[in-house]
């Protein structure tokens, strides 16, 4: 999975839950360990970046909002394809 996948499908005017997130992947979504090892790394690394805000409680993702950064990413996608 790309940054840019995982972008899309986040909310930048509200916070999208984890099962929000996964609908909004559809065949993207993760499906076996090696692929959700993939997809929490990403988020992690879009988090560091500054692209998302993650809310956690427990170390279980509670919601995901894009930055004004990941917005600019996202913008820069549309504007190309």
């Amino acid at each position: 999975m790309k940054v840019g996948t995982l972008l899309a499908s986040i909310g930048s005017t509200e916070p999208s839950t984890f099962s929000e997130i996964c609908s909004s992947l559809g065949a993207d979504c993760p499906d076996n360990r090696e692929e959700w090892k993939d997809f929490f790394g990403l988020v992690k690394a879009a988090q560091t970046e500054g692209l998302i805000e993650v809310d956690s409680d427990g170390g279980k993702i509670t919601s995901v909002i894009l930055t004004q950064e990941g917005v600019a990413i996202i913008n820069e996608i549309r504007k190309q394809s």
